[in-house]
């Protein structure tokens, strides 16, 4: 059989188009089956990734919902809820530009290296050091944050 570019290459593009009624439809003649494959959706976009083609599509004048639904359709579906997408189209519309998260204050980290040097040492004085000894021994931190998987 041959290739999508030999039956191309027979016929100038536009009459595919015309006789077909549609551009996309040209597409899928070009396109192979493993293409489709490789393109059914974006994994893990960076979120000013995701930001950036609201701005897109808003300054296109779409629609809140019709971004979302090619949001879902690119992306997948978790990937903003339409609040999310109505937040940042709120944001974009008065007036903000930067597709980039701002800095935060978020909780000031008390654990210095010499904290964690010392805390290192006690675990390996005892192996069975419990959180109310630990607790005890370091009353800067607190019961939950010594709970917590450290990072």
């Amino acid at each position: 059989m041959p290739s999508a570019a030999v039956l191309l290459s027979e016929r100038p593009l536009t009459q595919y188009a015309s006789s077909c009624g549609s551009a996309r439809f040209v597409l899928l003649l070009i396109c192979s089956p493993w293409i489709f494959k490789m393109c059914a959706a974006i994994e893990n976009p960076a979120s000013c990734e995701v930001r950036s083609v609201i701005r897109f599509l808003l300054v296109e004048n779409h629609k809140q919902i019709e971004i979302h639904r090619q949001l879902c359709k690119v992306y997948g579906n978790k990937v903003m809820s339409e609040g999310g997408v109505r937040q940042w189209c709120i944001m974009f519309k008065n007036g903000r530009t930067n597709v980039h998260n701002e800095e935060r204050s978020g909780r000031p980290t008390i654990l210095t290296d010499d904290l964690v040097v010392k805390i290192n040492e006690k675990i390996r004085e005892n192996r069975r050091f419990t959180i109310t000894e630990f607790s005890l021994e370091f009353p800067l931190i607190s019961r939950s944050l010594s709970k917590e998987k450290p990072t």
